[in-house]
């Protein structure tokens, strides 16, 4: 099934091919990404790598995405665009087009000849040299095409005698060898490239032998990667033979005299907040190792950080689930849920030791925010009064908005957005929150007045036996290209020990009946505790941009796209994202580390 339908023509078919073979060659030739099981790629590679990426049957991925039609709705974005009008982009097409005009196959033939088998990409520490050395083997999936396309490449070999050295060091294997670069060498079934030509002749050696079932008599047993212990305990961690792996040394994250690259001190906030906590255990793995599996209409990419949570310090420990807590809260499953966020932090304790997690320039910055603070809630510490009322758990979700309290629309159509919080202390925590909102609206509200806007009244209301205070106009606000201002309506209430602040009354009332229903999801032992939950759905996205559609087509008609081209511009958007069914990431604890989950599905 197709990942995107697009109507694309020859031209473009063409394109994508060519981008397809630039970037597959890009991941095997950099090499800088990151008891042994033949299956595996990594069997291929010597042991000792510091970094390796592996691949398993590619080709049938990349002929995938070829006829999906993906490529060309990138093609129609501004970046796609801008990248056919370089002259670098127009010398690879024609590169392209020159391979294969002499290989007699289209360039995706190519591809998935050489990378639809087994693919392995190692980086090796060089005695002595500031500059790593890299590896790749591919065992072809299609011998009788791999011949076919070394008769057509090989007499260009005699072309180019002056710059390569052509050897056929054992029957059946062609090794070229450039002065300063590396070598490469091939066999009937096999192809492989290194900057070190010396380390070539013991992998080729193994993999004649594999290949023709000939015992290697009088030859020491080639140790490869797939027996390193530390890559051994990756993959039982993540499981199964991805398309693509890749497994990373903690000795790469480090310099020379053995310290870390990866701060213990972050510069911003935020995003020590939100990813503090993975970064710190990525810092302090001995090893890294990720896992790409794609389904027919799925795919799933997971990361691993081995450690021990528990070792962390109290400010970093903050970051993740406490022990024998549930950790995340679920998404609300309101009417039309376009996405969300929700994280599990002891923001007070974060709080608190915030000196041992950030750099000093960032720290001026907590000084203006509690002032700010106090300006709204006047003579409330907001370390201790503030946080020391909630609890663990925050959500941030999008829905649809619903205007019925307006007679007309605004000109920009925004979501409905809420924001939940539990509370450790809900009838203290809740107080400051109505006070917070009631201070926010009469700030906003003076403002209204300057600015010759309707101001909110606020008032309440009991909907499903809880109490809502929020924001509603004297008069409707009327027109049709309304203040942006008008989409929201604020609304509050407390349901149990959850806090809703919500930018729709609408809203507010569709999560307050979700909340009031009783859980039907049960808990079990292989529940995995998630730290951070995002998600989306394309096609409800798609919705909200909709209806949005002459404000972002008149936005790129002011950077220069004709009409046309910008309503094609949005249209592909849209198309896309309507083929996306959901996209999540999570991070998850493990018994022995963290895990990091990106997955997606499509129509």
């Amino acid at each position: 099934m197709a990942i995107f339908e697009t109507t694309g023509g020859e031209v473009m078919r063409g394109k994508s091919a060519g981008v397809i073979l630039l970037l597959a060659g890009w991941v095997v030739g950099s090499g800088r990404v990151a008891g042994a099981d033949p299956s595996d790629p990594a069997s291929l590679l010597p042991l000792g790598a510091l970094a390796a990426l592996q691949m398993n049957n590619l080709g049938a991925v990349v002929g995938r995405l070829e006829k999906s039609g993906l490529v060309e709705a990138l093609y129609s974005t501004p970046q796609g665009i801008e990248l056919t009008k370089r002259p670098d982009f127009k010398k690879a097409m024609a590169g392209k087009a020159i391979l294969e005009q002499q290989a007699g196959m289209s360039a995706v033939e190519i591809l998935t000849t050489i990378l639809g088998g087994q693919v392995a990409v190692g980086m090796y520490p060089q005695a002595g040299a500031s500059q790593p050395e890299f590896l790749a083997v591919m065992r072809v999936r299609d011998p009788a095409r791999w011949k076919q396309l070394r008769e057509r490449i090989e007499p260009f070999l005699l072309l180019a005698d002056q710059v390569m050295n052509v050897s056929r060091p054992a029957n059946g294997v062609t090794q070229i060898t450039v002065k300063n670069v590396g070598a490469l060498a091939w066999g009937d079934a096999w192809l492989m490239a290194g900057t070190k030509a010396d380390r070539l002749p013991g992998v080729w050696g193994n993999l004649q032998g594999v290949d023709s079932g000939k015992e290697k008599e009088k030859k020491p047993p080639f140790k490869s990667l797939a027996e390193d212990v530390d890559y051994q305990a990756i993959r039982q961690q993540l499981g199964g033979q991805p398309v693509i792996g890749f497994f990373l040394s903690n000795k790469v994250l480090k310099s020379p005299d053995g310290k870390r690259l990866i701060s213990d001190k972050l510069d911003n906030p935020v995003a020590s907040l939100l990813l503090g906590g993975l970064i710190e255990m990525v810092g302090r793995s001995p090893y890294l190792g990720g896992a790409l599996t794609v389904g027919e209409n799925d795919f799933a990419l997971r990361l691993a950080a081995p450690g021990e949570v528990g070792k962390l310090d109290a400010g970093r420990k903050a970051l993740f689930p406490a022990a024998g807590k549930p950790g995340t809260p679920r998404f609300p499953a309101v009417p039309g849920l376009i996405g969300g966020i929700a994280w599990d932090r002891d923001i007070a304790t974060w709080y608190t030791n915030r000196e041992a997690l950030l750099e000093s320039r960032a720290l001026p910055g907590f000084d203006q925010f509690e002032t700010g603070i106090a300006n709204i809630l006047p003579g409330k510490d907001f370390a201790t009064d503030v946080l020391g009322t909630l609890g663990r758990g925050m959500t941030v979700l999008a829905a649809p908005q619903d205007y019925s309290y307006l007679d007309g629309t605004p000109g920009v159509k925004l979501p409905a957005f809420a924001l939940i919080i539990d509370l450790a202390k809900p009838k203290e925590g809740a107080s400051l929150m109505n006070l917070f909102l009631q201070t926010l609206a009469a700030i906003l509200n003076i403002e209204a007045g300057q600015q010759g806007r309707q101001p909110w009244v606020m008032t309440s209301e009991t909907h499903n036996g809880v109490q809502i205070s929020f924001g509603d106009y004297l008069q409707k606000p009327k027109g049709k290209d309304l203040p942006v201002v008008t989409n929201f309506t604020p609304a509050a209430a407390l349901v149990g020990n959850r806090y809703l602040l919500c930018t729709s009354r609408g809203l507010c009332k569709q999560l307050i009946d979700t909340l009031a229903k009783p859980s039907t999801v049960e808990e079990s032992a292989a529940t995995p505790v998630q730290a951070d939950d995002w998600a989306v759905t394309g096609s409800r996205l798609a919705d909200a941009l909709a209806l949005n559609r002459n404000l972002l087509e008149a936005g790129g008609l002011r950077n220069g796209r004709t009409g046309k081209q910008a309503r094609e511009e949005f249209q592909a958007m849209e198309d896309a994202l309507r083929q996306v069914e959901k996209l999540r990431l999570r991070s998850v604890l493990q018994p022995w580390g963290v895990e990091l989950r990106l997955e997606g599905s499509w129509k």
